[in-house]
């Protein structure tokens, strides 16, 4: 009888320690504060001297009140962060500020990043720290910053020049299109708009025929567009000999081909 009494105190016994196994672990894990969104290593792309800003938010869970910190433990000598109020962070580290958490949980912070005037990769450490009673979360974070050279304004044409096609045969007619990209008008000496070929000789290309039009003064309006046709003849009538060839007016030009008729 002994026995059988001992036995169920131990059965008790063992019950009560798997439920409060149970409890202490789905306790520690709720108790446990912990970001909704957990912060990623993120790459940051700059031009030389430009600032940009890093801005983070999240939603806190957790059991208890909980204080939010963060800490740049490292970030590169050549660049420059700043606070959102544009007060400089000194490289005394770590740099640590607590964040105040909004009623509903949610904490956002954010800071500046100067580019230096060279390029090149930069780095900056992050630490996100969140106490709620005895319990405690860390996470890190790492942000690339690649600095890079700015490109040069892209070369705007004053005319755009398509033709018909690439390919031609000897005697077919081209088709060519001027348009007007700027925003005044652009005057031409003659009904053709000085448009002439040129053929490539193999080392550098040679004014080959111009275009005929009236000796009169025509212009092109902003965005307009206008179409010329004309016979892939020479002046005396001959037709094109196969080769390269380009066709334009201000230097502006589009290349094409000419070849023998397929028999």
């Amino acid at each position: 009888m002994m026995v059988v009494k001992k036995l169920k105190v131990l059965l008790i016994l063992l019950a009560v320690a798997v439920l409060v196994g149970i409890f202490v672990t789905y306790f520690s894990q709720k108790a446990y504060p912990k970001l909704a969104s957990p912060p990623t290593d993120v790459i940051i792309s700059l031009y030389v001297n430009q600032t940009g800003v890093y801005y983070y938010e999240s939603r806190i869970e957790s059991l208890f009140t909980t204080a939010f910190k963060v800490s740049i433990d490292y970030f590169s000598n050549e660049l420059k962060l700043l606070t959102m109020k544009n007060e400089t962070i000194t490289r005394f580290f770590p740099y640590m500020w607590e964040v105040d958490v909004k009623s509903d949980g949610n904490v956002s912070y954010g800071f500046y990043i100067v580019a230096p005037h060279r390029t090149g990769n930069y780095t900056i450490y992050l630490r996100l720290l969140l106490s709620s009673w005895i319990f405690s979360h860390e996470y890190r974070q790492t942000i690339c910053v690649k600095v890079l050279a700015p490109q040069p304004p892209q070369k705007i044409e004053p005319l755009k020049i398509t033709l018909d096609k690439q390919f031609y045969f000897q005697g077919e007619y081209i088709v060519i299109t001027i348009k007007n990209n700027l925003n005044e008008s652009i005057l031409f000496a003659n009904t053709a708009y000085e448009l002439h070929f040129e053929i490539f000789n193999g080392t550098s290309w040679v004014r080959f025929k111009d275009v005929p039009g009236k000796p009169e003064t025509v212009s092109l309006d902003p965005g307009e567009s206008v179409t010329v046709r004309d016979k892939l003849d020479d002046l005396t009538g001959r037709p094109f000999p196969p080769g390269r060839y380009r066709v334009g007016t201000k230097d502006v030009y589009a290349n094409f081909e000419v070849s023998r008729p397929t028999t």
